[in-house]
């Protein structure tokens, strides 16, 4: 009789662990249906703000190094705005620089979110080489749109200040910034999403058997 009360009280713990093991893997899943948007907006403003930090950071020293001055690239993006006379510009002032850069921030967010949304179901697109791949291919495409299909006076504009090979580093720069915002967002994502219990689970488990 006591060795049946002794192995009833090793089973008891182990299946109430793995229920409430079972129970957290359920809140997840109901939190990834049920907010799977959320996650979409939170990579493209994390990961569209280091592309535009990184392809911002490109267009200071192309500018500096083709035009000697960092900036003309940066407040030529506000030509949309300012029409020809935002072009060439040397000096930083707020109606240029700053509608210049928070032009280019925001279409770098919109680039990423983008790219988010179109992977948030795609298993593949969340491995290392799915996040570089992905972020190639979105910086390709935003180069494409940016100068094939977009009407001249809304074209990013830096076209004016620095060279073609310069304006490759650039979209290069936001690759790489896309992706590094993309995989941070990702494994926070996992690391939240990861049930609490799981790793207590399986160390009762072994120390059970």
């Amino acid at each position: 009789m006591e060795a049946v009360k002794f192995q009833a009280g090793l089973t008891r713990p182990n299946q109430e662990v793995k229920v409430t093991n079972a129970a957290n893997a359920a809140n997840v899943a109901n939190a990834e249906t049920a907010t799977p948007w959320k996650s979409v907006m939170k990579q493209g403003l994390v990961a569209g703000s280091l592309g535009s930090i990184a392809s911002a950071l490109a267009l200071l020293h192309a500018g500096r190094r083709e035009t000697g001055s960092a900036l003309p690239p940066i407040n030529a993006v506000s030509h949309w705005y300012w029409g020809d006379r935002s072009l060439h510009r040397r000096q930083a002032d707020f109606t240029h620089t700053a509608v210049g850069y928070l032009t280019h921030h925001g279409a770098s967010v919109f680039w990423a979110t983008l790219y988010a949304g179109a992977t948030k179901d795609l298993e593949a697109a969340r491995t290392p080489k799915g996040i570089a791949a992905g972020a190639l291919v979105t910086s390709a495409v935003a180069c494409f749109v940016d100068y094939r299909l977009t009407p001249k006076r809304l074209t990013p504009g830096f076209e004016h200040e620095i060279s073609r090979s310069a304006m490759a580093g650039v979209y290069a720069a936001m690759a790489l910034g896309l992706a590094a915002g993309a995989w941070l967002s990702m494994e926070g994502e996992r690391r939240r999403n990861t049930p609490s219990g799981s790793a207590e689970t399986a160390t009762t488990e072994r120390g059970a058997g």
